[in-house]
């Protein structure tokens, strides 16, 4: 009977043990990474076990000691084996590839061969007759397979120095090195039993300088992150090799946040994750940020890169269901490729910036390289954080435009408009900060902002005496489909003491289209507590006719894009023709279904005239007033309200 020294064994089994503790109890995030970590932590674990019980089992029976030993050596292997793959699967290699798998196992299969036929030979070890263990005459063999997959891991995260921190190889390294330098000791003493416990410092080095889930892979979807995916470009950056990368941002999440609630985001979000696991069997997936994901396909291959994008803008092009809601959402997706379209990591990191906000401002399925403008994007991270607090910072502004009445032949509304004036910028176009507002959320509150203005507007002033019936203002499409919209308005007119009749709350088809059942219950609830909408630009949107039948609608407003063609002189007459026909059939069918007409956009006298002769009750537009700040409307106002003969318009009618 030999004597073995199992005191190192007991402290690595208490070692292993209290990582194992510590792991379960960090409720680590459950992805290939992770979990091969833990069962190579299982597998040293029951290796270390074993050679306790082996050598205490050692002279007590040939059977048992001859199992046990042989299951000491199968987990010693299997523990080297899941080291290397665990150092592939923290560099994102593709462990999966049957090349790389095949590699990586081949060398474990011939030793567990070797321990099968050993059992008949002992050509590794034998029990003799005493029931005491020997090392055989190939027992090298195992030792010198278990030094290469040692050897290997070294060797990977050696080749990738340059993107590990360096703190972080000091600590491995060394401990790698004693691990060898343990079994070298081991087999030349093999009572010391050393290795095992140089293995679970191993796992200490490695838990602290690798296993940080927080690092590469996001919590909440279990994909990684963009700290690895630019680990990975860097990568193929520093070794020239070509990739395709995909980038999807999703559109439409911030809009309806509040309508279907976090359980409902939620069951979006899963969904939306679901369509991009389709493609991890052949494909890297990555989530770079709130509804941002890249797709970096395992083979440099352009058309199969396209290939995805068009899947991905086909799939969001149909609705999520959501209890009875159909929901529309939307997606931005760029395709481009490294090292041509971008040479170092920050290049990378603008071109996806680039490609999420152009996406998103401009509500493009597929964005192209050539649509990105590195300045202009610039601009719009400005626009972006000085929108988030233009509320806060009294950067919003609203102006009102008056609407005149050709019955009345005075203005008897107006349109209230928002404008923002940054320091930096001047004024600031609605075109431009409306969209990123709708992209970022903030829509809604800006929304309610302008709601409280005009309130407050009309409860400080008389507006019988200046000519006016009601104000207009905008619904976004993001507030139609606030549930609390009713209620919301509703305490508004309270807190400021205004009729419902004072405001005429305008709603685009855009909105009139959009979860078309909840808009429609805002609409009809707030009619039912008397307030009037209308359609506004109608004839650029896609509404079908019995939407708009079906909507509590007073008043339709006709775009300018509907009017301008019809006078534009750049356009050869029967392309004028052709748009002035379209516009009397607009005035014609929208009076048919009893609603009265605002056209928007008249800026001249002729179209002024055309107007009146098609039968329009309204005119809106630069030819009678640009929008004004509040105090110069009021002035403006009560100036026609007190001359009127200087606002009748008479060349109009041709008094």
């Amino acid at each position: 009977m030999q004597y073995f020294n199992t005191w190192f064994d007991t402290c690595a089994f208490m070692i292993f043990a209290a990582m194992i503790l510590v792991y379960i109890s960090r409720r680590s995030v459950r992805i290939f990474q992770n979990n091969v970590f833990f069962v190579m932590l299982l597998c040293m674990t029951g290796a270390t076990f074993m050679n306790i019980v082996a050598a205490s089992m050692d002279g007590q029976g040939r059977e048992l000691v001859l199992g046990a030993y042989t299951a000491v050596y199968v987990l010693d292997i299997a523990s080297t084996l899941i080291f290397a793959v665990y150092v592939s699967a923290f560099i994102n290699y593709r462990v999966r590839r049957a090349r790389i798998l095949q590699s990586l196992l081949a060398p474990a299969a011939g030793a567990v061969l070797l321990l099968v036929v050993n059992l008949f030979t002992g050509a590794i070890f034998y029990v003799d007759e005493y029931g005491c263990y020997h090392r055989g005459e190939v027992y090298a063999v195992i030792f010198i397979i278990e030094v290469c997959y040692l050897l290997c891991g070294m060797a990977l995260i050696y080749r990738l120095r340059m993107q590990i921190a360096r703190e972080k190889l000091l600590l491995m390294f060394p401990f790698m090195i004693t691990v060898i330098l343990g079994g070298i000791i081991e087999h030349f003493l093999p009572a010391m039993r050393l290795q095992h416990f140089q293995l679970s410092l191993l796992s200490i080095s490695l838990y602290m300088g690798l296993q940080n889930p927080e690092e590469h892979y996001d919590r909440e979807s279990g994909l990684m992150n963009q700290t690895a995916m630019m680990s990975h470009v860097e990568r193929k950056l520093y070794s020239g090799d070509a990739c395709q990368i995909v980038v999807v941002a999703v559109r439409g999440l911030g809009m309806i946040k509040d309508f279907v609630g976090q359980e409902g985001i939620g069951e979006l979000k899963k969904e939306i994750l679901g369509t991009m696991r389709r493609y991890q069997k052949e494909a890297l997936i990555f989530r770079l940020g709130q509804g941002v994901f890249a797709i970096i396909p395992d083979r440099d291959d352009y058309a199969r890169a396209e290939e995805i994008m068009q899947e991905i803008v086909v799939r969001f092009r149909m609705p999520f269901l959501k209890d009875f809601y159909e929901i529309e959402l939307a997606s931005s997706c760029c395709h481009f490729e490294i090292p041509r379209d971008a040479r170092n990591a920050d290049e990378v990191r603008s071109l996806i910036r680039m490609a999420v906000e152009t996406g998103r401002q401009k509500g493009m399925d597929i964005v192209d390289l050539a649509d990105l403008d590195l300045r202009h994007q610039v601009y719009l991270r400005e626009i972006d954080e000085k929108v988030r607090n233009a509320i806060r910072d009294g950067k919003l502004e609203v102006y009102y435009q008056p609407i005149y009445s050709m019955a009345e032949r005075s203005f008897v509304a107006a349109e209230a408009l928002l404008r923002m004036h940054d320091d930096d910028h001047g004024f600031i176009s609605p075109a431009v900060f409306i969209p990123v507002a709708e992209a970022n959320g903030s829509v809604v509150e800006i929304d309610r902002f302008v709601m409280k203005e005009v309130c407050r507007l009309i409860s400080g002033n008389d507006l019988d005496s200046l000519g006016l019936h009601y104000i207009e203002l905008n619904l976004s499409p993001a507030d139609c489909i606030q549930e609390d919209l009713a209620d919301f308005v509703d305490s508004t007119l309270k807190e400021y003491g205004v009729s419902p009749e004072r405001l005429n709350l305008e709603i685009t088809e855009t909105a009139s289209d959009a979860l078309t059942q909840v808009v429609d219950e805002n609409v009809r609830e707030l009619n039912k507590r008397g307030l009037s909408f209308s359609l506004d630009d109608f004839g650029t949107g896609y509404s079908s006719m019995s939407r708009i039948v079906d909507l509590p609608l007073s008043i339709i407003k006709i775009d300018k894009s509907i009017l301008q063609p019809a006078f534009d002189v750049r356009l050869p007459d029967p392309k004028r023709q052709d748009a002035e026909t379209l516009l009397q059939c607009y005035v014609d069918m929208i009076r048919k279904i009893g609603c009265r007409i605002v056209t928007e956009g008249v800026e001249t006298r002729d179209q002024a005239e055309r107007i009146l002769e098609l039968g329009c009750d309204y005119i809106q537009g630069f030819y009678f007033s640009k929008p004004m700040d509040e105090k110069h409307f009021l002035r403006w106002m009560k100036d026609q309200a007190e001359h009127p003969e200087k606002y009748r318009y008479a060349e109009v009618y041709g008094d």
